[in-house]
């Protein structure tokens, strides 16, 4: 949480993008990434664990 704060408060400032005409700033940017990497957890998670045993 402090390293989001940190680069939400300095690096990603100014920052602002747009993609397929979709604006977005740097709170975006950070729900983003976050989502991306609950995401990946998830794939993951699913791909690795076995099922349990009947």
């Amino acid at each position: 949480m402090a390293l989001v704060s940190l680069l939400t408060s300095t690096v990603l400032l100014h920052f602002h993008g747009a993609l397929l005409g979709v604006h977005f700033g740097r709170i975006d940017t950070v729900f983003t990434v976050a989502a991306l990497l609950v995401t990946a957890a998830g794939l993951f998670s699913l791909l690795t664990l076995h099922p349990p045993p009947d």
